[in-house]
């Protein structure tokens, strides 16, 4: 965005964009749903089941805190 200082004087200035929020996409109005409001993202808590057979310590420790960052 340039900005007018005064005569023969511009500023630039960088500010994200107001209609993604500097995501790159915006949904159209027409297309927006109640639920997400635009966003296309709905939180929701989903449990897995994951059976593991036989694995060393160190991979069972390494799969719990991928599990654990997912969730966070």
């Amino acid at each position: 965005m340039l900005r007018p200082l005064g005569p023969g004087m511009m500023q630039q200035i960088q500010q994200r964009c107001s209609q993604c929020s500097g995501t790159g996409y915006a949904t159209p109005m027409s297309d927006r749903c109640n639920t997400c409001g635009g966003t296309c993202l709905v939180a929701e808590k989903k449990v897995f089941e994951v059976h593991i057979e036989k694995v060393r310590h160190h991979a069972l420790m390494v799969l719990r805190s991928l599990l654990t960052n997912h969730n966070a």
